[in-house]
């Protein structure tokens, strides 16, 4: 599946999680399972949280292609 094959995975609204019956752990767990080596990055637009984390990681990907 898709998180098997994935680099990384982009969990985004987490402005939004304390609204909405989601367990971030249980989630973690069963990425971790699928895709032990691929981060996990909690990403915001609303507020911006986790978007400079994601960002360098692209760009250090980035870097290493070229």
């Amino acid at each position: 599946g898709v998180f098997q094959v994935s680099d990384a995975g982009i969990l985004t609204k987490v402005d939004t999680m304390p609204v909405f019956d989601f367990d971030e752990q249980a989630f973690r767990a069963e990425v971790g399972r699928l895709n032990p080596g691929a981060p996990i990055f909690p990403i915001s637009a609303t507020t911006g949280a986790g978007v400079e984390a994601w960002a360098a990681w692209l760009a250090e990907r980035i870097r290493a292609v070229q």
